[in-house]
């Protein structure tokens, strides 16, 4: 028997609410969550890094969806938007770490409580998930000037992704080269660069679903696999990050193959079903509880 290569077309809505970006922020914060408490043991059996560390690559492809969905032309940067929705929430959680910090610390003269907040500013903020809050307002600034770049209608889609995927891997090897510090590496967005295409994709196009994009997402797990269990020396085309599976081939297996996995469950479960329920919630508070997170798995 012969089996035609159907395409189907994996897309967010561009008009109105979308539930499923909803259903896909909730299970995305919830993964967030479990990568903070769980043991290793637990994320081990569980494949846990193929799936569950997929969450801040979700949470930047959505935002980069939102910024281009209504055009190129129309992705302003709104920094009073950054500083009321992300940073401020952001700052008030931090403060109130250090103060909880410091009273688990008996911490009492000015100068004991100085050293804390200095050492908290060094490593970009205290708790789990800190970096996203720095990532969040970059990738803000940013859709602007990749923009320009989309802007240029006579390159070819393929070869606009040849030019993100040189972009991605030039910028991770001199990374690798350089050698840029953990912490640097772990507060900017150069990681998450091929992103910003995907994310276009995703706003003009959608993603095309078949045989050949299946392959390439299957392909690129394999290739995260390798990464994950043999700990290969790949220096300098990889670098030598603590979370092995943030490199951009491994979108393309969240992209294709774990995005059209969750849309196949949602769709499955009913619209009042509790789990879809759960993660709808889940997801139109996800900023809420992640800062939630970050106070409760740092102090407790």
């Amino acid at each position: 028997m012969r089996y035609q290569n159907v395409d189907i077309t994996l897309a967010f809505s561009k008009e109105g609410h979308d539930r499923f970006i909803d259903f896909l922020k909730g299970f995305s914060i919830v993964c967030v969550i479990l990568n903070h408490c769980l043991p290793g043991w637990a994320m081990d059996y569980s494949a846990f890094f193929f799936w569950g560390v997929s969450a801040v690559p979700i949470f930047i492809l959505i935002q980069v969806f939102h910024a281009y969905k209504g055009g190129i032309q129309h992705c302003n940067v709104n920094f009073r938007r950054i500083w009321l929705r992300v940073l401020r929430p952001f700052f008030l959680c931090q403060f109130v770490i250090l103060l909880l910090m410091a009273w688990q610390r008996d911490v009492h003269t000015p100068q004991a409580l100085l050293a804390e907040a200095v050492a908290l500013v060094k490593c970009g903020g205290y708790g789990p998930g800190a970096y996203y809050p720095w990532i969040y307002a970059q990738i803000a600034i940013l859709v602007s000037c990749f923009s320009i770049l989309f802007r240029f209608k006579h390159i070819r889609r393929g070869w606009m992704c040849v030019i993100f995927v040189v972009l991605s891997q030039g910028a991770e090897t001199l990374c690798a080269l350089l050698p840029l510090p953990q912490l640097a590496y772990r507060l900017l967005f150069i990681r998450y660069i091929f992103l910003f295409y995907l994310g276009y994709l995703m706003a003009t196009k959608g993603f095309t679903i078949n045989r050949q994009t299946l392959l390439m997402a299957t392909l690129c797990l394999a290739l995260a696999a390798y990464i994950v269990y043999w700990q290969p020396d790949l220096h300098p085309w990889i670098y030598p990050f603590v979370n092995p599976v943030c490199h951009w081939f491994c979108y393309l297996y969240i992209a294709y193959l774990l995005l059209f996995i969750l849309r196949k469950l949602f769709d499955s479960l009913p619209p009042r079903h509790v789990v879809s329920r759960m993660f709808q919630w889940a997801g139109v508070r996800s900023y809420e509880l992640f800062l939630l997170q970050m106070i409760f798995f740092t102090v407790v």
